[in-house]
């Protein structure tokens, strides 16, 4: 090997008072080309290493197997952009037949509406004598909801680059859930026809969530009274074991593995703790095969 003279490269002091070594036998020349591999490989690695700091996100494990959360998922900026869009009524439309607001996109939901009201004591006794319809439970009504709105892109982009759901399984439904002062849900799986994961993004108030541990279920028709639709989630069978697991504010809770399917998840309906003006807005998000 020899040098080659360049105007463009500058000589070190050394190189004015001692010779520069040349390199001539075939052992010095494989350990150049070693020591050279060596680098690029450091190279390489740390490459490799920057690129992986870069991809990864925050994602924090929690009391409940398969259970983890994003802090920080969006910031105060997206949280208001959101909560802006829900709110204006040219655009979005609240669902108020349960105890809390909530709001569908994608897939079909049940709308429950009661019957109508007598305006006076006298009709309300004729109604319920000679109109057993009237008192008796609400018919269910089947609506289409709209698709997932492009608002929530940002979103589905971030699950996308932090591979939050599994290669080509991006979510086809959202519903939104908005608390405020002592509203909560009940303990509930979510529906089973829905894959893994299920993932929440929460926004405003931070709330404490509770997980119940389901008791192993023989029977698959067990398994599935869990389910927010079943209409038995409260009295499936439970180990005992329950977790509290507080969510922050603009953070993604990922339900994954013994989370999603073998724990029940409520907010209970308690106003300690909230303060003043207090609300939750969650955005549960869900995929299936269709």
């Amino acid at each position: 090997m020899s040098d080659f003279p360049t105007s463009k490269k500058r000589k070190r002091i050394s190189d004015f008072f001692m010779p520069r070594p040349q390199p001539n036998s075939s052992n010095q020349e494989a350990k150049i080309e070693k020591d050279q591999i060596q680098d690029l490989d450091q190279d390489q690695s740390f490459l490799a290493t920057a690129v992986s700091k870069v991809s990864q996100h925050d994602e924090r494990a929690t009391s409940v197997p398969g259970l983890t959360i994003i802090p920080n998922f969006i910031s105060r900026e997206e949280e208001e952009g959101l909560l802006n869009f829900l709110d204006d009524a040219e655009r979005c439309t609240w669902r108020t037949d349960l105890s809390r607001k909530c709001m569908h996109f994608g897939g079909t939901y049940c709308l429950f509406t009661p019957p109508p009201r007598p305006t006076n004591p006298q009709s309300k006794t004729i109604a319920l004598t000679n109109t057993p319809s009237v008192s008796a439970p609400p018919k269910p009504t089947i609506h289409t909801a709209p698709p997932i709105p492009p608002e929530f892109s940002p979103l589905l982009s971030r699950f996308a680059a932090q591979s939050i759901f599994p290669p080509g399984k991006a979510p086809q439904y959202c519903i939104v859930n908005s608390y405020t002062d002592a509203q909560g849900i009940s303990a509930h799986v979510e529906n089973y026809a829905f894959g893994e994961p299920v993932v929440a993004v929460s926004l405003r108030g931070g709330v404490s969530m509770r997980f119940h541990e389901l008791a192993p279920a023989r029977e698959e028709s067990v398994r599935m009274d869990a389910s927010v639709r079943s209409g038995k989630a409260a009295k499936v069978p439970r180990t005992g074991k329950v977790r509290d697991v507080w969510i922050p504010a603009r953070s993604c809770v990922v339900m994954r593995r013994e989370s999603r399917w073998g724990w029940q998840h409520e907010i209970l309906r308690t106003s300690a703790g909230r303060g003043v003006g207090w609300r939750r807005v969650s955005l549960t998000f869900r995929w299936k095969d269709e």
